[in-house]
């Protein structure tokens, strides 16, 4: 794929009210599954439509959700199957809980709605994954007066899920958690936590399928607020972070990598000097088989320019040396929560996020593009 040859933007939603938090995967066909929470019912539920064809034509906009409170930030993962697995945190309790949903025919027709978690306090914040046998999920929410992350699997494709396991349980607040498997079957999540006052990038790692983890092992000790990050894994198995650090007053891009499976990490290396800010990293991973090396590629939000656009940044030797960066949406007012993913056998770049297209007043709606 070319790095300036990025294809025309198709708009996937035409809503009455906002489209927002879309979520990408690809299953083995290649064929593009997204979801989304939309306003439209008067009431944020989660959507899903898909692309047999890389993204020319979409399926209709199929309505997951039929539930009292707010459903947003749904995550999205296939397992090696292709059964669809669908997360979203949902305020129809007294509080937010973890709500999942499951397809078993590349989601033409889904299961009931499960819940995965039964507390008092708001369970946000979702992230999925999974492997051969297992499905694991992340979340955050309050304890004693703090925010932490915590886990759990299903080891039967869905059906049942294990008791959460509560990753953090300091005396501090930690937020955000995102979950990835790496080439060895190890799965990680990282998170940002508050470290009086400096919130700081952490990780840990399971061998054993969640069993048992690592200590916590802090990666960022900048002088600003390090926030916000995203994780990925290559086939060679190293791992890569990415994230919003406000260092430098604004928000700016920062990466790291460890090639030693979390145990050792690279020093944290800048990717944008913009007067705006840069924020919402997602970041991709294409495996070239090449002497080991792994293509990067990662979009974000920037309001350098003047609206808040999507730019997209590629590293083709483990994110040594970056292309220039290519922006990707022209806004009249402002985009958000732009997400990415690959192909499965062609591994070409796909991107999706809400924009404002029409200009301010006008609802968010879902677009897409790819490389």
């Amino acid at each position: 794929s070319n790095v300036y040859g990025w294809g025309v933007t198709t708009r996937l939603t035409w809503n009455s009210g906002n489209s927002l938090y879309p979520d990408m995967a690809v299953d083995s066909s290649d064929v593009i599954h997204i979801v989304w929470a939309d306003y439209t019912p008067g009431n944020y539920e989660i959507y899903y439509k898909k692309s047999t064809d890389h993204g020319t034509s979409w399926s209709a906009p199929q309505r997951l959700t039929w539930n009292s409170g707010l459903s947003d930030t749904p995550q999205i993962v296939i397992d090696w199957l292709g059964s669809l697995h669908v997360v979203w945190s949902d305020c129809s309790f007294s509080s937010y809980e973890l709500l999942y949903k499951n397809s078993t025919d590349s989601g033409n027709t889904w299961g009931a709605v499960k819940r995965l978690t039964y507390t008092s306090v708001n369970s946000r914040n979702p992230d999925i994954e999974r492997d051969l046998n297992n499905i694991y999920i992340v979340w955050d929410e309050p304890k004693s007066g703090y925010n932490q992350i915590l886990f759990k699997k299903s080891t039967d494709y869905g059906a049942t899920w294990s008791t959460p396991q509560w990753l953090t349980y300091a005396a501090r607040s930690s937020y955000v958690p995102v979950i990835v498997r790496d080439a060895n079957g190890h799965i990680h999540v990282i998170w940002h936590e508050d470290f009086i006052g400096n919130l700081e990038i952490v990780h840990k790692k399971s061998t054993n399928n969640g069993n048992t983890w690592s200590n916590p092992k802090r990666l960022t000790y900048l002088s600003g607020d390090s926030i916000y990050p995203a994780l990925a894994a290559d086939a060679y198995g190293a791992i890569y972070v990415v994230w919003e650090d406000r260092t430098h007053g604004d928000g700016e891009i920062y990466f790291k990598c460890s090639f030693t499976g979390g145990a050792t990490w690279g020093a944290p290396k800048r990717l944008t000097w913009g007067s705006g800010f840069a924020y919402q990293p997602k970041i991709e991973i294409v495996n070239t088989g090449f002497f080991s090396t792994a293509e990067m590629h990662i979009v974000y939000m920037d309001g350098t320019p003047s609206n808040y656009d999507v730019f997209y940044h590629k590293s083709t030797d483990n994110g040594t040396n970056w292309l220039p960066r290519v922006r990707i949406t022209w806004s009249l007012d402002e985009t958000s929560h732009p997400t990415i993913c690959k192909d499965f056998l062609t591994e070409t770049i796909n991107v999706a996020w809400a924009d404002r297209l029409n200009g301010v007043g006008y609802n968010h709606e879902i677009y897409f593009k790819r490389d």
